[in-house]
């Protein structure tokens, strides 16, 4: 059977749920029955939308995540299998060992710009809002 396709408010999510319908109608008729599955139907674009093949990165990024972010690492797999440059680290619950010390000591503004010192040494984090 088909799954059912959610219909939102948000204009992004709309245009998902519209592919979603035309892939679902698409593949019913003998000339696209053959078309491989696609969660995302991508292969069904709105004019001027980018493809994920086009979206490149100009030099290569580390996309860090938490093993104890439930689903953030399944997520960042199919992102780094869908965007060319793309590496993955895995990181644990502290940060740096040489953030650590800094950090707990000083005043609150000195230790709220150490942290984010301490953030940027580690670099774009993925933090996976499930349900």
């Amino acid at each position: 059977g088909r799954s059912t396709i959610r219909w939102h408010r948000i204009g992004g999510y709309q245009r998902l749920s519209l592919k979603l319908i035309a892939d679902g109608l698409l593949r019913a008729s003998p000339a696209y029955a053959s078309q491989k599955p696609d969660p995302l139907s991508s292969w069904l674009r709105f004019s001027g939308e980018l493809a994920l093949h086009e979206i490149v990165f100009r030099r290569s990024l580390t996309l860090h995540f938490s093993a104890l972010n439930p689903g953030a690492k399944e997520l960042c797999a199919e992102l780094q299998t869908r965007l060319a440059g793309l590496h993955l680290k895995e990181i644990g619950e502290q940060p740096p060992s040489s953030t650590v010390g800094n950090v707990a000591q000083g005043s609150a503004a000195s230790r709220n710009r150490m942290s984010a010192e301490a953030s940027a040494a580690i670099g774009p984090l993925l933090l996976y809002l499930n349900k």
